[in-house]
């Protein structure tokens, strides 16, 4: 992972919040996407390329759209933005010749782009909202320039604090920090922090045989179309 320095300009403009750096990062990276066209993979496609790239692939069709798809993200037509769902769904590989395929796949289609979180999304509608019938409309982003971040915050912007620094070096920390890690690639961040992390990760627990032996237990309850509304 190269190393990015940008202590020296945070230290010449103390006066930038944190959360109006990020803001205007992000606020920079919507602008910037304005002309790409957006292409939304769900994970079964995500393997799908995978497999191509690794050479197991043998369906025509798969390896000729993977060719064009690819294609059209190099060329800076298309990005296919991935987001914490697909972050997490990919990352439960356990075998590290895929994850590592996967991850640099996810690095190359994607552009390094991924939507907010989930949590960060909806704190950013609602504050659009807020804004929108409080203050002037037009001194407004479009809210589809603020639902984007880089790859490596798809899970959230989570950053150094409470520190045992003073709140000045803190902030310059942090600020510091995050430019690292928003030019990092996935693939990058992987190779630090060691792929047994990256498996580790925190995720939601799986739901799935909850909510399919309650399905089943209320379609056994209403056996009729008629009953279920009755």
């Amino acid at each position: 992972m190269r190393f990015i320095d940008t202590f020296s300009y945070h230290k010449e403009n103390p006066d930038v919040s944190l959360d109006e750096y990020v803001r205007s990062k992000r606020i920079e990276l919507g602008k910037s996407l304005d002309e790409k066209e957006k292409i939304y993979l769900d994970t079964k496609y995500w393997i799908h390329f995978r497999d191509v790239i690794l050479g197991r692939a043998e369906n025509g069709a798969l390896v000729d759209s993977y060719e064009l798809l690819s294609s059209l993200c190099d060329k800076g037509i298309a990005i296919c933005p991935i987001s914490e769902d697909i972050f997490y769904e990919i990352t439960k590989q356990v075998d590290e010749n895929t994850l590592s395929a996967s991850l640099e796949l996810i690095d190359r289609l994607s552009q390094g782009v991924s939507l907010l979180s989930q949590a960060e999304r909806i704190q950013s509608e609602i504050l659009h909202f807020f804004h929108r019938y409080t203050y002037d409309p037009e001194d407004l982003h479009p809210l589809e320039n603020l639902v984007w971040t880089k790859i490596c915050y798809s899970i959230g912007t989570h950053l150094p604090h409470n520190t045992a620094f003073p709140p000045g070096d803190e902030l310059l920390i942090q600020k510091s920090f995050f430019d690292q890690v928003w030019n990092a690639t996935l693939s990058e961040l992987c190779e630090l922090i060691g792929y047994d992390a990256v498996n580790n990760v925190p995720r939601m627990p799986d739901l799935s045989c909850l909510l399919n032996e309650d399905a089943e237990a209320e379609r056994k309850k209403n056996l009729k179309f008629k009953e279920i509304f009755t």
